[in-house]
C-alpha cells in the first residue's frame, strides 16, 4: 500500500469517527442551508456522505469522491437516502470539467475548498457549470483575520494539516476567493466554533 493510500485510509477513519461530533455542532445550519438544494445537485468531495441526510430525495444528486475508502460509507448513506444518485471516483476538478456550462442548479461544498489544489480554478468551474441564479451552498473553515494570532497559528500548522488532512490549508481566504470568482455572497455568514486552528467558518449560499 502506497503512502497516499495510507493517508486516504487514515483520513477516512478520522472523518468517520470524528464526523458525528462535528455534525452535532453544525446540524442546525446544515438543516437550514441544504434545504435550498434543488434540481441537478452536484457535490464536490462528498466524503462519507453526511450531507445526504439533509437533502430532499426529489433531486438528482451527482457527486465526486476521489478517496475510494470513503465509498462504502457514502453508498450506505445513499441507500438510506433513497433518491437518484451518481458518484464518481474523481477529483473536484475532473467532475466539474466534465459538466457542460449552465447545466447544474446547485453545487454543494462542505469542508472541501480548503484542500483542493487550485481553489481559484475550482471556483471558476463551479461558476461556469451553474445556471444563472444557481447557488453554491457551502460550509467551510476559513482563514482567521490577517495579523491575528490565530492566522499566524494557521500558517504554522498548515504543513501538518496538508499531510494528514488531504491537502487542507487552514489559512485560505476562501470567502474572498468566492467573491473573486463572480459569486454574490450576501447569503454567507461568518462564525466561529471551538475547533482550534479551524475555528473560523463560513456558511450560506453564494449566487451566480
Amino acid at each position: 500500500m502506497g503512502l497516499r493510500a495510507v493517508r486516504e485510509k487514515l483520513l477516512t477513519q478520522i472523518m468517520v469517527k470524528g464526523g458525528p461530533r462535528y455534525e452535532s455542532l453544525v446540524r442546525p445550519r446544515k438543516q437550514a442551508l441544504l434545504q435550498r438544494a434543488k434540481g441537478v445537485v452536484l457535490e464536490i468531495g462528498a466524503g462519507a456522505g453526511p450531507n445526504l441526510r439533509y437533502l430532499q430525495n426529489d433531486i438528482r444528486y451527482l457527486a465526486c469522491e476521489p478517496n475510494i475508502h470513503m465509498h462504502p460509507y457514502l453508498q450506505e448513506e445513499i441507500d438510506g437516502w433513497g433518491g437518484i444518485a451518481e458518484v464518481a471516483p474523481l477529483s473536484a476538478e475532473e467532475l466539474l470539467a466534465s459538466r457542460s456550462a449552465a447545466s447544474v442548479d446547485t453545487v454543494i461544498s462542505s469542508l472541501v475548498l480548503c484542500s483542493v489544489p487550485d481553489q481559484e480554478a475550482v471556483l471558476r468551474q463551479m461558476h461556469r457549470v451553474l445556471r444563472p441564479g444557481g447557488e453554491l451552498l457551502l460550509l467551510e473553515h476559513v482563514a482567521a483575520p490577517t495579523g491575528s494570532s490565530l492566522r499566524i497559528c494557521q500558517h504554522f500548522v498548515s504543513p501538518l494539516f496538508r499531510c494528514l488532512a488531504d491537502g487542507c490549508r487552514p489559512h485560505r481566504d476562501t470567502l474572498a476567493a468566492i467573491r473573486a470568482a463572480g459569486f454574490s455572497t450576501e447569503g454567507v455568514e461568518q462564525f466561529r466554533m471551538a475547533l482550534g486552528p479551524i475555528s473560523p467558518h463560513i456558511c450560506g449560499f453564494a449566487v451566480k
